[in-house]
């Protein structure tokens, strides 16, 4: 894993243990409708654990990007796709993509990147898609385990929309 996101997670274990899940409740349905109690009951993954439980899972269609129990894969992207692990992405660069997020915001952005498991995935769509880029995220576990996935999907000006003709 990278230095930098290694670092990234260290930091956010910490805050994570220091600051509330919502820090301004100025949100009715944050304020009076958010059981921050049922995030406490998911556990803090660890990769012992979830390597006991099966990555198979059937799926009707053929995945290009994939995350199973947090283990990230990429397979095969469509033409005009760029896809890769953020763990590839450096320093400078991976450090720039998580700047928009805000650990010290609120414990539930912390613990999604403290439990990062394999990272995530930058997508980049450069041309526009003849097929579909098909993304799934799928969990086999048993108990309730905070399993977070990041994705940023970047679609470059003067992408359109095709759709398949019949």
């Amino acid at each position: 894993m990278s230095k930098w996101l290694v670092e990234l997670k260290l930091r956010a274990r910490e805050l994570a243990q220091k600051i509330p899940y919502q820090q301004i409740k100025d949100s009715p349905s944050v304020k009076y409708y958010t059981d921050w109690n049922a995030f406490e009951k998911c556990v803090d993954p660890s990769i012992e654990e979830l390597s006991k439980y099966s990555t198979t899972m059937n799926i009707p269609y053929e995945l290009n990007i994939a995350s199973v129990n947090g283990n990230m894969s990429i397979v095969k992207v469509p033409n005009g796709v760029n896809a890769m692990n953020i763990n590839e992405l450096g320093d400078e660069f991976g450090k720039l993509l998580f700047k928009s997020i805000d650990i010290s915001e609120s414990r539930a952005l912390a613990r999604h990147v403290a439990n990062l498991i394999n990272g995530g995935v930058y997508v980049e769509v450069n041309d526009d898609l003849r097929e579909p880029l098909r993304i799934g995220v799928m969990a086999s576990i048993p108990r309730p385990v905070l399993l977070p996935t990041h994705y940023t999907v970047l679609i470059n000006d003067g992408i359109t929309h095709h759709s398949a003709s019949s």
